[in-house]
């Protein structure tokens, strides 16, 4: 990105552009999305208890879940075909 600089402050006529990877301070919140149905078939009657559990999940969390690839929610392991990670901003 560095590299196009010059044409992105061109192109959205900014006087300044400033690039980092501090997530937490600029609002950047990781959740959970979740396959219900699929989810739904692997876990059955645990279902409930996991959907509360997932709710309460943090975004610190889920930035591990994307380095271990697992999460325990409810007593029961998720794995990177149970969930996704979207990424947004919180305003």
């Amino acid at each position: 990105m560095k590299a196009f600089q010059r044409y992105i402050k061109e192109e959205l006529r900014l006087e300044k552009l400033t690039f980092t990877t501090d997530e937490d301070s600029h609002g950047v919140v990781y959740k959970l999305k979740v396959d219900w149905p699929v989810l739904g078939k692997k876990l059955k009657k645990d279902m409930p208890k996991v959907k509360k559990e997932l709710s309460l999940v943090s975004s610190s969390q889920v930035k591990k879940f994307l380095e271990t690839k697992s999460i325990t929610v409810a007593g029961i392991a998720l794995g990177e075909e149970d969930l996704q990670v979207p990424s947004f901003r919180k305003f």
